[in-house]
């Protein structure tokens, strides 16, 4: 489990820094929270319903450091540990989905200004028309003059 604190820390290092690092907020909340997920579940959903996908407990990514730790326990202990890990992987992952905006739309859009998709005419279009419309909706800004 140290390395989903290690994750965990990685990220919050990464976005608490004066540099401008909105536009790199979605691919880095995507990738946290599907590292996170593949550790139990069958499927990444982004979804509070995860009944159906959930591992069973014997696959459960536990990490190499605590799987070679609980190896010399009993296998009720070993069961009984891989669950509580369990519990807590769900409750983080579902945390992770309810509280980040990694569905805002604007969260999402503003990746169209990363190097990577600056290239991409059409995902950088898509995604600049994403912001638009959710500025548009939230009447931040007039339709005519995103036109401009």
């Amino acid at each position: 489990m140290i390395s989903i604190s290690q994750e965990l820390q990685s990220f919050l290092t990464i976005f608490q820094s004066d540099d401008p690092l909105f536009p790199f907020l979605h691919s880095e909340l995507l990738k946290l929270i599907q590292n996170i997920g593949k550790r139990f579940s069958k499927e990444i959903v982004h979804t509070s319903k995860l009944e159906g996908y959930i591992k069973d407990i014997s696959d459960i990514n536990i990490g190499y450091g605590a799987a070679q730790a609980i190896r010399k326990l009993k296998v009720v202990d070993i069961y009984q540990f891989k669950k509580e890990c369990l519990t807590f992987l769900k409750e983080l992952y579902l945390k992770l989905i309810q509280k980040f905006p990694y569905n805002n739309p604007v969260v999402q859009g503003s990746s169209c200004i990363t190097p990577k998709i600056m290239l991409n005419q059409d995902k950088r279009e898509n995604l600049i028309d994403l912001i638009l419309t959710e500025f548009s909706k939230s009447n931040v800004l007039n339709f005519h003059i995103a036109d401009m």
